[in-house]
């Protein structure tokens, strides 16, 4: 008798429990094994037919306080420059200091490895807020951003280099239409974003509208 026989025979005689506990004890590493690869299998056919959304442009905020709900419009209203809707967005993050010390903790950990990563593009901040970023050397001059636009006065230069390493939003139609309060907000460049050209097209809606 061969062992798949053997193997029938034994299942045979078994009660419905009995026959559940022996193919668990006997076969649950193929079980297992069946269960990861069809997870596996699953998560790929996903992928490829809703694959998740790409950064089009990572935005951190540390500027005046704005509601969620604002940041959120603020994100949609600037996905008017994504190349590709159904699979690009744009991100904007509140990593605007609090009152709680943990939060604030976990704000600075989680900033300090998404910007040692590359993934952030743009600062949004107040005035003092982009002299620290300038003291830190997280931000780079707004040269190649602004090229071809006549915004020399809205340029904030950063002592002791005297570059220009920010832009005032002051007057921004998009801000002001969301109700942020934006006399006190600038625009910076992240020192090692590789999307400036992404950088430069959200600012001129900052500027001047969609």
């Amino acid at each position: 008798m061969s062992g798949h026989q053997t193997e029938r025979e034994k299942l045979r005689g078994m009660t419905f429990a009995e026959k559940r506990w022996y193919i668990w004890t006997y076969y649950k590493a193929h079980i297992f094994a069946l269960v990861v690869l069809a997870f596996l299998v699953g998560g790929f056919i996903n992928r490829q037919l809703n694959p998740p959304t790409q950064e089009f442009l990572y935005v951190v905020w540390l500027g005046p306080i704005a509601s969620f709900g604002q940041l959120i419009d603020l994100a949609d209203a600037l996905e008017i420059i994504v190349e590709d809707p159904e699979r690009q967005a744009v991100f904007i993050s509140d990593f605007t200091e609090t009152e709680d010390r943990r939060l604030n903790a976990n704000l600075r950990e989680r900033f300090s490895f998404f910007l040692q990563a590359g993934d952030f593009d743009m600062f949004i901040t107040t005035r003092q807020g982009a002299y620290e970023l300038a003291g830190q050397r997280f931000i780079r001059p707004v040269d190649e951003v602004v090229q071809g636009m006549n915004i020399e006065h809205l340029l904030l230069a950063i002592e002791p280099e005297e570059e220009m390493l920010a832009v005032s939003l002051a007057g921004s139609p998009l801000l002001y239409e969301l109700g942020i309060e934006a006399s006190d907000i600038y625009m910076c460049v992240v020192v090692n974003t590789r999307r400036v050209e992404r950088v430069a097209k959200a600012l001129e809606v900052l500027l001047y509208g969609a």
